[in-house]
């Protein structure tokens, strides 16, 4: 699962299956896992990250890495060629690779960069902590005198940013005007009657690659604020990677009719971009 949103994050397999007549509730493998993304460099060697078990059973948990590229929807596994160009694996060592946790446990997980410089990547490099929880034992279960119960592993990652000493530095973000844009956008209405903006957040001709852009990946949120919504409407956790075209977002206005006037959209710089107003736009509705 590669969307991911902060705040806390919730791996929960929901549903049913109907086998032989007996419903078969999915498992209730839950877990917490925060924070949803780090950066480390030359002054912040460590990330820490907590796993919590909010299910009512002993999980076991798997760690490891994986390489993913960046796409306009999210990721995907990265093709082997790619993984070169992008992979920080080699820079990162965690631990513990493998844990058990009691129903109401956390537990700590390490990634740190190792001892040599992170000045020798050259540039940003990423990779995504895996983490895969489950029962020990996963099959199916009898919970009650007419259903059976199915347990299952689920997994989430999340990004992990290795930057040199030259991009490290939160001045270092793209600043200059134009460098990011909106593009495509539209308004659609989704099943509910609901009203979405899907747009797409692209460089802006050469953008992130220019010499007054450093390669580095940007983060933040992207909110439609008008005359219609109370509050702005934001879709969090959004980054722009330089190994992607760019990132199509949709945000849920959460209104199923627009007042007339004129409406913001805006990227938001979080974290170590934030103040930052990375791409605006403005849209009128007659």
């Amino acid at each position: 699962m590669s969307r991911h949103h902060w705040f806390s994050f919730f791996a929960i397999v929901l549903g049913a299956i109907t086998l032989s007549g007996a419903t078969v509730p999915a498992a209730q493998a839950q877990f917490v896992l925060e924070p949803l993304r780090a950066v480390l460099d030359e002054d912040t060697r460590e990330a820490e990250f907590t796993i919590l078990n909010t299910a009512d059973r002993l999980l076991q948990v798997n760690v490891s890495m994986l390489d993913l590229e960046a796409t306009l929807e999210g990721y995907r596994p990265a093709a082997p060629a790619h993984r070169a160009a992008i992979s920080a694996a080699p820079w990162l060592t965690l631990y513990p690779a493998t844990l058990s946790l009691e129903p109401g446990a956390r537990q700590k997980i390490r990634v740190r960069l190792r001892a040599r410089s992170s000045q020798a990547i050259g540039h940003e490099r990423r990779t995504h902590l895996y983490v895969e929880a489950g029962p020990p034992r996963a099959g199916i279960r009898k919970v009650s005198d007419t259903g059976i119960g199915l347990d299952l592993s689920v997994g989430v990652s999340v990004p992990v940013l290795v930057r040199p000493a030259s991009i490290a530095a939160p001045a270092s973000v793209v600043s200059t005007e134009g460098a990011i844009r909106f593009a495509e956008t539209t308004l659609v209405r989704a099943e509910d009657g609901s009203i979405l903006l899907s747009s797409l957040l692209a460089p802006a001709h050469d953008g992130l690659a220019s010499k007054k852009a450093p390669q580095r990946s940007v983060y933040g949120a992207v909110c439609v604020a008008g005359p219609s919504l109370p509050a702005p409407a934001c879709l969090q956790n959004i980054a722009l990677y330089p190994d992607a075209p760019g990132r199509r977002v949709s945000v849920d206005l959460k209104t199923e009719a627009l007042f007339p006037g004129t409406y913001h959209l805006t990227y938001k710089g979080r974290a170590e971009d934030a103040g930052q107003t990375l791409a605006a736009e403005d849209f009128r509705i007659k």
